[in-house]
């Protein structure tokens, strides 16, 4: 469970660190940490998380900031999860790792740090790879017996179906080559 306010105000206490209003995880490669750490200023926390550079941002939408993380992030694969109250960092932490990951596949791409919450699309088809594929295997198994031609000619009536919304005149019309026009 995410800490309560007076956890995190106890931990800011002990690390001798301002609790600001906001704060935003920032994910890179470990290579990158470094070059990020000589060219932001120290105001943040800075971590190793399972391989993984991270860096707690105070303010992250505060004046200037936008532009001190494009600078201090390019050439790296800094990406940054949204601001949030300081107990909730694990969701930021996550989506900023989310996109690292993504960034890695090269499913996401741009200048860094790539902000996480402009990818969410991107995120949540990336993040449900394997329960795709499996919806995939279970839902067009039937098709696998089929004669390959067979298989093509429903796998494209089934596109077909997807493009025109559910409807199946329109498919119909689209699947058949010999149509002509009505009659009275």
């Amino acid at each position: 469970p995410a800490p309560g306010r007076a956890e995190v105000e106890a931990a800011a206490r002990a690390a001798n660190w301002r609790l600001p209003r906001s704060v935003a995880a920032l994910a890179c490669d470990d290579e990158d940490l470094t070059t990020l750490l000589r060219r932001l200023p120290p105001d943040g926390l800075v971590s190793d998380v399972d391989a993984t550079g991270c860096i707690v941002l105070p303010d992250p939408e505060g004046p200037g900031r936008r532009e001190e993380l494009s600078r201090a992030a390019k050439g790296t694969s800094a990406t940054l999860g949204p601001a949030v109250p300081a107990e909730e960092l694990r969701h930021s932490w996550q989506l900023a790792r989310a996109a690292l990951s993504a960034v890695r596949s090269g499913r996401i791409r741009g200048e860094p740090p790539i902000r996480a919450a402009g990818h969410l699309g991107d995120l949540l088809v990336f993040g449900a790879g394997p329960v795709l594929r499996e919806v995939e295997r279970s839902r067009l198994a039937g098709l696998d017996d089929l004669a390959p031609g067979l298989r093509r000619r429903m796998e494209e009536t089934g596109l077909a179906y997807l493009q025109n919304g559910g409807n199946a005149a329109a498919v119909a019309f689209q699947r058949s080559p010999t149509f002509t026009g009505c009659s009275g």
